[in-house]
């Protein structure tokens, strides 16, 4: 049983931090995978300790990746970024330069609100209300949710009703094929 949390009110910032600007600018939609990532980490409960959950997504068809471990560092942020693969053409390596960088500050919630809401999907439909007894059964169980569940069965609004997975399948059956499957499941041209 899980759990629906409360509402929110993020503030707004008052400036851009200055080692993360702003670049996206809540521009959400891509025409192409591959184009777009974000991620983020959240906390997630885990038997006596809080552990923490780093999360991509490529905002084309909002398609996921992550890594969760027991403490939250840098290497854990590009653990997240190498399962979803290096950035291929097309996808900007400040990615990459913010995740060694920033040291885990924190911004404003509406700059990344595809992640804020991934977060509270995983936290409201699937993470057990009182949290995992365990790092390694929370490892398995927010694994299915994201790499199963999530990508390949739930539909999603911002694809129209489809699954991430389907959404990138449909691209890459309109471009005709053009696209290549990474071994990671993405594609890159």
């Amino acid at each position: 049983m899980s759990c629906q949390p409360g509402k929110h009110r993020y503030k707004q910032a008052r400036q851009v931090h200055a080692v993360v600007p702003n670049r996206l600018d809540r521009a959400f939609d891509t025409v192409q995978p591959n184009q777009v990532w974000c991620g983020d980490i959240t906390y997630i409960w885990t038997g006596e300790q809080w552990s923490y959950l780093a999360v991509v997504m490529d905002l084309y068809a909002r398609r996921v990746v992550g890594a969760i471990s027991a403490s939250v560092d840098t290497t854990q942020t590009l653990r997240a970024l190498e399962m979803a693969g290096r950035p291929t053409r097309g996808v900007s390596t400040a990615v990459w330069n913010t995740a060694s960088g920033c040291g885990g500050k924190r911004g404003n919630g509406w700059d990344n609100a595809p992640m804020e809401w991934l977060f509270c999907s995983v936290k409201s439909e699937w993470v057990p209300k009182c949290g995992y007894t365990s790092l390694d059964q929370a490892i398995k169980d927010i694994g299915d949710y994201l790499m199963s569940y999530y990508n390949e069965q739930r539909p999603h609004c911002h694809n129209g009703g489809l699954t991430p997975v389907m959404r990138e399948k449909e691209a890459k059956k309109l471009s005709g094929n053009s696209w290549t499957t990474t071994q990671t499941g993405r594609y890159e041209k």
